[in-house]
């Protein structure tokens, strides 16, 4: 009898022939093998029928605004794979696919931002390029993560270990028992200083307890050249960038402006000539190539100089015509700029290095201080997530008791800022739901590292000095801002990098 589906055809009837000739042959031979053949063929023919018909499949498109459409979902299974139709505002847009990756493309280029894929058509002209189709959307995962046990259990020990005797400001930059653990430190003092006001805790010093803090800070400041003098144990960069930077910096917690004038800041003063452009090129540029130190190095110094001239008051000498320098920086930021991946650094890096994301890093900072838009905020979302490690959400490891560094810090800042930057035009947030689970992702292995202070005291950066603690603080307080509920703290924690502080 005919199967009753759609699957019974012109084939399934030259198969019914088949069985009647080959059962003739069978039944001359043996009556026997007839009836195994029979009911052999009579269970295969019930599994056909029974079988049901191709089911059609479902799609989504991501298009060039950024958004998700349906696609038709009449297709048929074959077509899942390739089938790409435009609708509603995706008309303008072809849908390309490639091993290396996926985008919405327009004007027949395509231009794939993927780490892992350097693969550019060689017909595409910049103005035609479009970003790289993100990831589809995930639910995200409603977790929130508590962190008052790191408040107020983990905190105050960490915080115990490097406290040295007399001013309230005075901590060592070893914990008690090491080398230099007695004397008192530049980077401590500033350091303990920016933890606390991550956590929002500097406002339980006294007003006389804060000025005494911040005189002690100051006082590290040598009149000779207006630099911060530290000790070659504690250097934690570039220096003496880093460590200009980070006093300047540090002296706003506490309201005080620097007591002399950096010196080195003169070499951006300077009217917009080819005189001074090429002078300011020939250094920025050195900085920007160097490869050791490389750019996650330099880039305190790329980043530094403009951003600590704003700490100055405008009677400052080092303040004055300063605009030229700021027009040309900018500028020069922006076409020197990876157009690939949207870091900067030696070109030849691919896929981009970690050092890039920790110099371009830097570089946002100084857009962001100075009120500049980020140069291809896209591509800079695009590339650090894809290097971003799923487990553990770190950039540095992919290891789940890792503990967080800075370039762990440069990777939710400059995904986060980045999309907060790109221009969409129902004003969310560029692949909001990527950004949200990378947040997620990077919680979920540290925030039960931070709530133990085994942990924390173990072996790893957190406690080995106190520079290294900052940096999980300033990742959290960067998804915290902009996804509230997804961390629990006593009081919200503060963007360390909304004000004042660069590193």
């Amino acid at each position: 009898q005919q199967p009753n589906n759609t699957s019974y055809n012109t084939t399934t009837q030259q198969q019914h022939y088949y069985y009647v000739i080959v059962s003739g042959y069978f039944l001359i031979r043996d009556y026997s093998m007839v009836l195994q053949f029979s009911m052999l063929y009579s269970v295969v023919l019930l599994v056909s029928a029974c079988s049901p018909p191709p089911q059609p499949c479902s799609q989504q498109q991501w298009c060039g605004d950024g958004a998700t459409h349906k696609v038709s979902e009449n297709v048929s299974q074959s077509e899942c794979q390739t089938s790409c139709e435009a609708v509603s505002s995706c008309i303008s847009y072809t849908y390309y696919a490639d091993p290396c990756g996926s985008g919405c493309i327009k004007g027949g280029c395509c231009y794939l931002n993927n780490a892992m894929c350097d693969k550019r058509q060689s017909s595409c002209k910049d103005s035609e390029l479009c970003p790289v189709r993100p990831s589809p959307p995930q639910p995200p995962m409603p977790t929130t993560f508590n962190l008052q046990p790191f408040e107020t259990e983990v905190l105050p020990q960490w915080l115990e270990q490097f406290k040295g005797t007399g001013n309230v400001g005075n901590y060592s930059f070893f914990p008690k028992g090491q080398p230099h653990s007695e004397t008192a430190s530049f980077y401590a003092c500033a350091d303990v200083a920016t933890v606390l006001w991550i956590a929002g805790m500097l406002s339980n010093y006294t007003s006389a307890e804060l000025k005494e803090w911040g005189e002690l800070l100051s006082s590290f400041q040598t009149p000779l050249n207006g630099s911060f003098v530290y000790q070659p144990w504690e250097s934690s960069g570039f220096e003496p960038w880093h460590a200009d930077a980070t006093g300047v910096v540090g002296l706003k917690f506490f309201n005080i402006t620097p007591r002399y004038p950096l010196k080195w800041l003169n070499f951006m003063e300077g009217t917009a000539s080819p005189q001074s452009e090429a002078k300011w090129e020939a250094t920025y540029g050195a900085w920007l190539n160097s490869s050791n130190p490389s750019i996650w190095a330099t880039s305190h110094a790329i980043a530094g100089l403009p951003i600590s001239a704003t700490m100055f008051n405008n009677t400052s000498p080092n303040m004055a015509n300063l605009s030229s320098f700021y027009d040309w920086y900018f500028e020069w930021l922006h076409n020197v700029q990876d157009r690939e991946t949207g870091y900067w650094g030696l070109s030849q890096w691919r896929p981009p290095r970690v050092d890039q994301l920790g110099g371009a890093f830097h570089i946002l900072i100084a857009h962001k201080r100075l009120g500049r838009d980020f140069p291809n905020p896209e591509l800079i979302v695009n590339t650090t997530l894809s290097t971003q490690h799923p487990l553990s959400g770190l950039w540095s490891s992919s290891s789940m008791n890792a503990q967080a560094g800075f370039i762990d810090l440069d990777g939710v800042f400059s995904a986060l800022q980045s999309a907060k930057q790109v221009k969409m035009e129902n004003a969310s947030l560029f692949r909001k739901y990527d950004i949200y689970n990378m947040c997620q992702r990077f919680l979920n292995s540290q925030v039960p590292l931070l709530n133990s202070w085994v942990s924390v005291q173990g072996h790893g950066p957190w406690s080995a000095n106190t520079h290294s603690l900052m940096a999980p603080m300033g990742a959290i307080a960067e998804c915290q801002a902009l996804f509230p509920n997804m961390v629990k703290t006593l009081r919200p924690w503060r963007d360390n990098f909304a004000g004042y502080a660069p590193w």
